[in-house]
């Protein structure tokens, strides 16, 4: 049953102007860690995280775990703007492994558990981490990258549960790291104005790039995931989503911010997802990829709307809007976002009228939309969404140790999403396509680029061009079309089975068609828009039709 249907009447809710003010500006007071230290003086015992696999966790054991976690930091020699690499399961100690190194003034670095060989690689080496903390379960793809592995020097193994490998760094156990360790109440945390996080992009143009993100930004972007009418105290999230992404941690920090609790769980899984929804009374929660599709298609139930969540945050919008909303019992809302952006456009609750919106641009932000040339289209025209702030600290668009990158990111004075949209005389927005390279796949960006250049690895062949193909599923499935060298022969399944100790899951292609060559500019470029005009031929090969299954 929802909230209001128990009580009969609305709990007292906070809205993100009553909460920042009404130009969207985060001080110093709203910062995560300040407003954790808040949480842990009030209500010290008000639970805030539960993992559906066990275990419960209040606001004051939360708060004493990130400075417990941030002494023992210190005590490894991680200092102010050091990086701390976290690559771990969904957990309670993801969340304050990540957390922590904000206490230090040291930025942490998420990384997708995927990632592995030179993606992973690359991690390591551009973000220079000295500290890495691993789910046991990965350390196998941190084995096989120990041929440069940058600065790093010490990896900690928190959930351990057998002897560590023999390994080229200082190997801890969880005993091992946070002996001598204790909270540390004088430790003040960072300002508005400095760097916090790290956060890589999956790549659309290029390997991945680390967004600096500084403090002030991050309540701004988390808060896009409060519903219009705000929260309570009396509403629970619920994250089944990682945590190095922003729809696992900002769920988990917009929760933090209007003092709810939240619901994690380490994977997805449709047939839980209600379940847990019932189970934990989950009031709020985000759809997002795939999964509305996903939910959608389940057969019906007389109990559907029998359940607590009164709101989700979906992206993409499903056309069946008023069905989902009615047969589920919820409200809905989108907004249009980025790493390096935060969330510009945030819609109202949405119904058949405007569910194709992704909402209206946000106080404190400026948002146009251009030609190639950065002049503004008219309405109803298609074009990228350029973006700026009217309040500091906001944005983000510098890539750590990439300062070419981000001056052309950051042109004319606005930052370039690569995104295309359109807006209509009244001022709402459209998003329509990606402009870049990227492919979207199950939730996750997929960087063609990098795609490509595990493909062209392979001895036998030349090149190769990656590109999505819609999915049944919304979102998009990724072919490869690939040109061998001159004499050689490689079947599809063939380069699968290469690809898959090589890739993460997400990203290995499903669709393969072997090309005599691919279409290019008289500049050698590949037009990808010719290889879409047909991209399910007689020549196209798909995995799952051949029955070939990714292992997880």
């Amino acid at each position: 049953m929802n909230i209001k249907l128990q009580t009969g009447i609305e709990p007292e809710r906070t809205t993100i102007e009553s909460f920042l003010g009404d130009r969207i500006m985060a001080r110093r007071e709203h910062l995560v860690l300040n407003v954790l230290a808040r949480r842990a003086r009030e209500t010290p015992d008000r639970t805030y995280i539960t993992n559906v696999a066990g275990g419960a966790h209040t606001f004051q054991a939360f708060y004493e775990a990130t400075l417990t976690w941030a002494d023992a930091y210190r005590r490894l020699g991680v200092k102010e703007g050091d990086r701390v690499m976290v690559m771990m399961p969904t957990s309670f100690d993801s969340l304050v492994s990540g957390f922590a190194p904000g206490w230090l003034k040291a930025l942490d670095v998420n990384v997708n558990t995927a990632f592995k060989g030179r993606w992973l690689q690359h991690i390591m080496i551009n973000s220079g981490a000295e500290v890495l903390v691993i789910g046991e379960q990965y350390l196998e793809q941190l084995k096989g990258v120990l041929g440069d592995t940058g600065n790093l020097r010490a990896v900690v193994v928190p959930d351990a549960a057998q002897a560590l490998p023999d390994l080229p760094f200082q190997m801890l156990t969880r005993e091992e790291f946070l002996e001598g360790a204790a909270p540390d109440d004088a430790l003040k945390g960072p300002e508005p104005w400095d760097d916090t996080s790290v956060a890589y992009t999956s790549g659309t143009t290029g390997v991945s790039k680390g967004v600096l993100q500084a403090a002030g930004g991050i309540p701004v972007g988390a808060l896009t995931y409060w519903p219009p009418d705000g929260v309570s105290s009396e509403d629970c999230y619920y994250v089944p989503y990682p945590t190095f992404h922003a729809s696992g941690r900002g769920l988990a920090a917009a929760a933090l911010l209007g003092g709810a609790s939240c619901v994690i769980r380490e994977v997805f899984s449709t047939w839980d997802f209600w379940k847990d929804i019932r189970e934990h009374g989950c009031t709020i929660t985000m759809m997002l990829g795939a999964v509305p599709n996903f939910l959608h298609q389940q057969p019906p139930k007389p109990d559907d709307a029998d359940n607590p969540l009164r709101a989700a945050f979906m992206v993409p919008v499903l056309e069946q809007i008023e069905d989902f909303k009615r047969r589920f019992g919820l409200q809905i809302w989108t907004g249009f976002g980025g790493t390096d952006i935060s969330s510009p456009i945030k819609s109202e609750w949405l119904d058949e009228s405007n569910w194709d919106t992704c909402g209206r641009v946000r106080a404190g932000y400026e948002v146009r939309i251009v030609d190639e040339h950065d002049y503004e289209v008219a309405p109803g025209e298609l074009g990228e969404a350029i973006v700026r702030a009217d309040n500091p600290w906001v944005l983000n668009p510098r890539y750590f140790g990439m300062p070419e990158k981000s001056v052309d990111h950051w042109r004319n004075g606005w930052v370039h999403t690569g995104d295309g949209l359109k807006r209509d005389k009244d001022g709402n927005f459209y998003f329509v396509d990606r402009i870049k390279d990227a492919i979207r796949r199950r939730g996750e960006n997929v960087s063609s680029f990098e795609v490509e250049a595990e493909i062209n690895a392979h001895p036998a062949v030349l090149e190769s061009a990656a590109v999505a193909v819609p999915s049944e599923w919304s979102e998009d499935e990724i072919k490869a079309v690939v040109v061998l060298h001159p004499g050689q022969a490689l079947q599809p399944e063939e380069l699968i089975k290469y690809l898959i100790p090589r890739m993460p899951r997400f990203a290995i292609p499903r669709y393969v068609e072997i090309s005599e060559g691919l279409p290019k500019t008289p500049t050698e470029k590949v037009q990808k828009a010719e290889l879409r005009k047909n991209l399910l031929n007689d020549k196209t090969w798909d995995r799952e039709a051949a029955g070939i299954k990714l292992p997880r």
